[in-house]
């Protein structure tokens, strides 16, 4: 596809930009471009299409249709080329992907019959190209960039097999049980706090177990969303915060799952590496020592993905 500079239209410049600048195709709609043939016998012409193909990989062919709803209002395209440049200016070279098709939504549809919809910054990466929907909501155009280059990460990770065997051997123990399974029970320390009881009083509460609340068995301080920064002082979160690390750290997990079963360590390898991979791109190599240096197991996982994504895939970390 050959881009032009279009400065009477800001939207074909910016693509135009981010095709100068990062050599990928931004498009609109999934064909690229179409090359004349012939004139058939009616004196009709005739033309070959190239078009993002989702379904192609590099040795083979996935039977599932396309079929989309094209992005058209300018203001809404605008938004997306936002999270476009922002991902292609936190991620290296490698991680690029060929074709880049911005959409209002999609769904597939495979041989069986199943759907699969995609909408609202649902997006889906392929050997070459990352379809990517339509996102209204601030807070998911922010997330975006990251999200999207996690799963670029995850996949291109995926050919360094003996790195990985590695890292997944690490934790393989405790992968897909409960924290109390494992020994995640007791608090190192206990931890004392006030909260407000029934009648709207500050009432002072003391816990020692991993269970209790406002804990409840689950690794959820450890993100910024966490419900409990609308009830606790700051250094009250930061105890619950330590306290959830002296507890998961020592089995090599940053994180709980996401999945099915709810307040447990990941539920399988996949996951395992997803969650680790989100803990190490929100912080920097020297704050991520600084919260989980002490556990020796996640520090033996780090090193090893540190050296796939800052040496072979130019990841800034």
């Amino acid at each position: 596809m050959r881009y032009k500079d279009n400065s009477s239209d800001s939207i074909q410049k910016r693509v135009y930009d981010i095709y100068k600048q990062y050599g990928v195709t931004v498009v609109f709609n999934d064909t690229l471009g179409k090359v004349f043939v012939k004139q058939d016998i009616q004196g009709d012409s005739v033309f070959t299409y190239e078009t993002v193909d989702p379904a192609w990989g590099f040795t083979s062919y996935t039977d599932v249709d396309y079929y989309y709803t094209y992005l058209t209002d300018p203001d809404e395209k605008s938004k997306m080329l936002d999270v476009v440049e922002k991902f292609l200016g936190r991620c290296s070279k490698a991680l690029y992907p060929q074709v880049i098709l911005l959409l209002d939504s999609y769904y597939t549809e495979s041989a069986n019959g199943s759907v699969e919809t995609y909408s609202n910054g649902g997006f889906k990466v392929t050997y070459r190209s990352l379809l990517l929907c339509n996102a209204r909501e601030e807070d998911v155009l922010t997330s975006l960039p990251e999200e999207i280059m996690r799963t670029f990460i995850i996949q291109r990770i995926s050919d360094y097999t003996l790195q990985l065997a590695s890292f997944h051997r690490l934790s393989k123990d405790y992968i897909g049980k409960s924290w109390g399974t494992i020994g995640a029970v007791n608090l190192k320390e206990p931890i004392t706090f006030e909260e407000m009881n029934m009648w709207g009083e500050l009432e002072e509460y003391t816990i020692t177990k991993f269970i209790e609340g406002p804990l409840y068995n689950s690794a959820a301080c450890l993100q910024d969303d966490w419900w409990g920064f609308r009830s606790y002082a700051p250094d009250v979160v930061e105890k619950f915060r330590t306290a959830v690390r002296q507890l998961i750290g020592p089995f090599g997990f940053v994180s709980q799952s996401e999945k099915g079963a709810a307040n447990c360590p990941p539920e399988d390898e996949e996951e395992d590496l997803k969650l680790f991979v989100r803990e190490m791109l929100r912080f920097s190599k020297e704050d991520f020592e600084k919260l989980w240096g002490d556990y020796a197991l996640v520090m033996q996982k780090y090193d090893i993905l540190y050296d796939l994504l800052a040496n072979e895939l130019g990841v800034k970390l």
